[in-house]
């Protein structure tokens, strides 16, 4: 499987000029009509891109009342308003977000327009093949729904963005770690499906159950112990086990008593303890380094599985 994760870079904008801002937009975001409905002498407006390659999240910060309509942007991108308020139009409906709502802007194959009032919002984009990663299945799931089927699951949306972005975007290591990106970007296609209604079911098929055999669990251990390196899925490890999804999970759940992403974990944790014991740590290897470098983002949380695992802490290990 090859490295899917980009480098992670930040970039910075800020202009007075509609139609500096207008051919920005159409940089970032794609292709788009854009029309003023205020007055543009006091037009300004400030956007922060923070790109993993996989995803993003940005901050889009204007002072002006201006409508968009915006051809696919190929992603997935949901909108958290911060200031000011927002008129989605998807479809034949629209409806007015205010400060604190979350909603379901745009899927990757579906154009969008909106009207901006002196808004200031996060915008976070996923792509569609990590939609397919985390559901096993043949095309990206189709959302049924632009609101969150709870409160709650759009407060665990909101603190899994913070997260993805305080442990790639504030993290030096990650940078360097293709497989803690794309462990972040499922982490945020797996909450998306949970906070979005969508046509998304997990269903479990007769051939299913035949195909949990040992030789599926074999082959996917194989494919693991290989390729724990590369930044890797559940669907990719159904794949090489010639079974579905659905079959895969079964047979390590039947055998193993685990999950495929658990026990590549393992395999990780494993390999980062090797990388620690052969490790110099007066050539500048660390600890934080050597996790991410495995798809470790939280350096304690690794810290915790270390030692239930190996009875040493990380450290310990690196300077023994």
């Amino acid at each position: 499987m090859p490295d899917r994760a980009g480098a992670v870079s930040t970039v910075e904008f800020a202009t007075a000029d509609i139609d500096e801002a207008h051919e920005y937009l159409l940089h970032a975001y794609g292709d788009m009509d854009l029309h003023v409905a205020s007055d543009q002498d006091d037009f300004w407006m400030r956007h922060t891109v923070r790109d993993a390659g996989r995803f993003r999240v940005s901050q889009i910060t204007n002072s002006m009342v201006f409508d968009i309509e915006a051809r696919p942007l190929g992603n997935l991108l949901i909108v958290r308003v911060q200031r000011g308020t927002i008129e989605h139009r998807g479809g034949a409906k629209s409806r007015t977000y205010g400060v604190g709502e979350v909603f379901l802007a745009a899927e990757p194959n579906g154009p969008y327009g909106a009207r901006l009032n002196r808004l200031a919002m996060e915008l976070t984009d996923v792509g569609p093949d990590d939609l397919v990663a985390v559901t096993g299945g043949e095309r990206p799931p189709r959302f049924t729904g632009h609101d969150p089927v709870s409160p709650a699951a759009a407060r665990h949306l909101v603190s899994t963005i913070s997260f993805a972005a305080n442990s790639v975007f504030d993290n030096p290591e990650a940078a360097h770690s293709p497989l803690l990106v794309g462990a972040t970007s499922r982490m945020l296609a797996a909450t998306i499906l949970t906070t979005f209604p969508n046509d998304a079911v997990g269903v479990t098929h007769v051939a299913d159950r035949i195909d949990a055999h040992p030789d599926t669990l074999r082959r996917a251990i194989s494919y693991i112990e290989t390729d724990a390196h590369l930044d890797i899925s559940v669907a990719d490890i159904a794949r090489a086990a010639y079974v579905t999804t659905r079959a895969v999970q079964l047979a390590f759940r039947r055998h193993l008593g685990t999950t495929p992403m658990a026990y590549l974990r393992r395999v990780r944790l494993d390999c980062a303890h090797r990388a620690l014991m052969a490790a110099d740590p007066t050539s500048g290897a660390t600890v934080t380094g050597i996790a991410a470098r495995w798809g470790f983002a939280n350096p304690g949380r690794f810290a915790t599985h270390y030692r239930a695992a190996y009875g040493v802490s990380p450290r310990d290990t690196l300077n023994t």
